[in-house]
């Protein structure tokens, strides 16, 4: 199929690679589709919701690292503004949004047992004590 000059919407390994580099930089996907030569947010979207060409996992590794910059970000921030109402407020924003994005690495409840795992069942032993 001859593309006649709109907008790509084949899956290719280059395609998906380029995308993954600019979430990584920190773009949205919702910009990235405002790109000119780029597909729209929503096809995007639908790549990773049919994990087209194993697109699902490049693009969580691309959200992990945009996360990890963003934090990164949240230090530098703290550091150099000079106004320290707006620093915080930013750095307040910033640390929501990131407990949202990925609340295993960066959320307020920590889960040191289970490995994020569920816990299906609890069981208790009662034993009755003769002495009673």
């Amino acid at each position: 199929m001859t593309n006649l000059g709109g907008r790509p919407t084949i899956c290719t390994p280059e395609l998906t690679e380029k995308i993954c580099s600019l979430i990584e930089q920190g773009h949205s996907v919702r910009a990235i589709g405002r790109m000119e030569d780029m597909p729209s947010a929503a096809a995007i979207f639908k790549w990773a919701a049919r994990n087209e060409n194993g697109f699902v996992e490049q693009y969580v590794k691309a959200k992990e690292i945009q996360a990890d910059q963003e934090f990164e970000q949240m230090k530098e921030i703290a550091q150099t503004e000079e106004d320290v109402n707006r620093a915080r407020l930013i750095v307040d924003t910033m640390k929501w949004s990131l407990s949202k994005k990925l609340p295993k690495k960066y959320g307020d409840k920590i889960d040191v047992t289970t490995g994020g795992d569920k816990i299906t069942s609890v069981t208790v032993d009662i034993v009755k004590s003769d002495t009673e």
